[in-house]
C-alpha cells in the first residue's frame, strides 16, 4: 500500500516509501489525499480560468 501511495504522489524513492510507512500514511483512506479540495479565496490564486 506505501508504493501505491508513493506511485500515487510520483515519488519514487527509498526515502518517500520510508516517511510513508514511519508516519502510516499506507492506512489513510485514499479519499483525504482527493485533489477535490476547494480552492481557497486569495487574491493571489490566478485559478484555472487564468490559464486556458
Amino acid at each position: 500500500m506505501a508504493c501505491q501511495r508513493g506511485l500515487s504522489y510520483g515519488l519514487y524513492s527509498y526515502k518517500t516509501i520510508q516517511t510513508i510507512l514511519e508516519n502510516k500514511m499506507d492506512n489513510y483512506e485514499e479519499s483525504i489525499f482527493a485533489d477535490e479540495l476547494p480552492m481557497p479565496d486569495h487574491g493571489n490564486i490566478r485559478g484555472k480560468d487564468y490559464y486556458k
